[in-house]
């Protein structure tokens, strides 16, 4: 139901199709994006982070640096050519946890403000021609919210034994890092 989910297909099919020896990776939302720069970020800062729609489904978050370690893997390991590998981290948890955690971490409660599907279409609609890319965030999220986003690690570690980072120790890295 998202162009970028649509493309990401697309692509992986043509991948296929093309000859070339080949490894898709397939990871779950990004930590450092779709938990900190949208969530965290806000906490932090003491500032309202917004919650597109109730934020109450439980979704899996990845590591930019997991992923990387497995793009490495399958970049260098024959035995991965022509697989298609799903990665994501060792948790499922709703925006509205990411949202406490951040919150207990920085010793503060934190303020959300959620924003229902309907006007998550109507912003889209609105904010599309001026900002294509957020727009595009806010369609994601109304899918999301009315999917399954969960996932289970154990398959990926017993193919691929390695240290899935959970979302606390990246949210402790930022506040550590932060400019106080």
């Amino acid at each position: 139901p998202v162009d970028f989910w649509r493309t990401k297909h697309a692509v992986e099919q043509h991948l296929k199709a093309s000859g070339l020896s080949w490894t898709i990776l397939r990871p779950a939302a990004f930590m450092e994006m779709h938990a900190h720069e949208l969530i965290g970020r806000s906490v932090m800062a003491g500032a309202t982070a917004f919650i597109f729609g109730r934020g109450d489904r439980p979704m899996n978050f990845v590591a930019v640096r997991d992923v990387a370690r497995l793009a490495v893997k399958a970049a260098t390991d024959p035995a991965l050519q022509g697989r298609t590998i799903e990665i994501g981290g060792p948790e499922n948890l709703t925006q509205n946890e990411v949202a406490a955690l951040y919150g207990r971490l920085c010793g503060r409660e934190p303020k959300v403000r959620h924003i229902p599907p309907g006007a998550l279409r109507v912003l889209a609609a609105v904010i599309g021609p001026i900002h294509p890319g957020v727009a595009r965030i806010m369609r994601a999220s109304i899918a999301a919210g009315s999917r399954d986003e969960r996932w289970e690690a154990r398959g990926l570690l017993r193919e691929h034994p390695m240290a899935v980072t959970r979302l606390e120790d990246v949210a402790r890295r930022f506040i550590a890092a932060r400019p106080d």
